[in-house]
């Protein structure tokens, strides 16, 4: 056995494995019968790991020829990990891998899965609608207009600052609200101001809050749903309202009450809301506890499953694994499994897959290094 990082130096069999056959492949390749034993007439068995394009660590070990990894004919098989490591390191054991799905190991698979997303657009309006209007968010964009909607990338507490300019003049006005789909934690409510008697009426929206504390930010107090307050001062207020229940945390909302006597002048408020949209799209299939057979006889590549897309393979059995037990480590320092195990599937043309040869075994030994 030669093990490494996949490397195709050769290294000699322990002195005190010699004459014994610790790896070997006996059993048919369509109606032949097949024979292939580490350390017997020149074959040797390489072994070594990698990640692959799905970031999936990969157990790869074959039977070849020494000196040469891509002659004909030879035997190659490979494991995938059961999740996707973010480190240099399985996701979990070897041992864990091996016996994750009960010893039976899937075909890999080329399809797509269908992947359905729920999700919410957001959208806010401005109140008052002259001049420019500009609104920041807290990821770091920015946009503008009297209507703007946005997509959130993460869930959570956000917050909206809104600018508008007029005439000269300037207002803003910031709110936070939750983002998680469909949350009821999401305080606002409407203002109606009357400027001839200086009063506001305020009915909070929010139906996920019990408790409403209001600031008419003229000394005036309540803590009913829907309230009011009178001004006997001109000038421009802030209303806060302060919204609780058991579900959902202490929030407060503003908006601004004008009573500056100047109706153009630029108050910031603005209202929101959130549409829910269903989104489907088609994602690669990550092959994880698959197992991949492949052959190379006559100039033709085989493998343990077709070579074409929008067909789910992931359900076809390759390999059962009978016993996993740690080996020797090889010159890296790697570990080692010895695995032994049975086959009874199908080796596709990788160019045809209507060209198929049968692989059976039940006396299969292979070697796996692994990270």
């Amino acid at each position: 056995m030669l093990t490494g990082m996949w490397g195709c130096s050769k290294r000699e069999l322990p002195a005190n494995q010699i004459g014994e056959v610790q790896f070997m492949f006996d059993g048919t390749i369509g109606a032949e019968p097949v024979v292939y034993q580490a350390g017997v007439n020149g074959l040797y068995m390489y072994s070594g790991f990698f990640k692959d394009s799905q970031g999936l660590w990969t157990l790869k070990t074959q039977f070849a020829q020494q000196g040469c990894v891509n002659c004909d004919s030879f035997l190659s098989f490979e494991l995938k990990d059961v999740a996707v490591s973010n480190d240099s390191t399985l996701s979990g054991t070897v041992f864990d891998i091996f016996g994750s799905t009960g010893g039976v190991f899937d075909s890999y698979s080329l399809d797509s899965i269908e992947q359905t997303l729920q999700t919410e657009t957001f959208f806010f309006s401005a109140d008052f609608t002259p001049g420019n209007h500009y609104w920041y968010f807290d990821d770091g964009s920015i946009d503008s207009g009297t209507y703007v909607t946005k997509n959130f990338q993460t869930l959570g507490m956000k917050n909206v600052r809104h600018v508008v300019e007029y005439l000269g003049n300037t207002d803003s006005l910031s709110n936070s609200f939750n983002a998680d789909l469909q949350s009821l934690c999401r305080p606002h409510f409407s203002i109606s101001t009357d400027t001839l008697t200086h009063q506001v009426v305020v009915q909070s929206l929010a139906g996920g809050f019990s408790s409403f504390s209001w600031d008419f930010g003229n000394g005036t107090f309540t803590n009913t749903q829907t309230s009011g307050a009178a001004y006997n001062l001109p000038g421009l207020y802030t209303v806060t309202l302060t919204a609780s229940s058991p579900s959902c945390s202490l929030m407060t909302y503003k908006q601004k009450a004008n009573f500056t006597g100047n109706p153009n002048y630029p108050v910031a408020n603005f209202g929101y809301g959130a549409n829910l949209n269903t989104i489907t799209s088609l994602v690669p299939r990550l092959n994880t506890s698959a197992f991949i057979i492949s052959l190379k006889r006559e100039g033709k590549v085989y493998h343990s499953y077709k070579k074409l897309k929008d067909i789910d393979q992931s359900g076809n059995p390759v390999f059962t694994a009978e016993v996993v037990e740690g080996y020797i480590k090889n010159e890296k320092g790697n570990n080692t499994v010895k695995v032994k195990g049975r086959i009874d599937t199908w080796l596709y043309n990788e160019i045809n897959p209507n060209d198929s040869i049968k692989i059976t075994s039940n006396k299969l030994t292979i070697a796996a290094a692994y990270p």
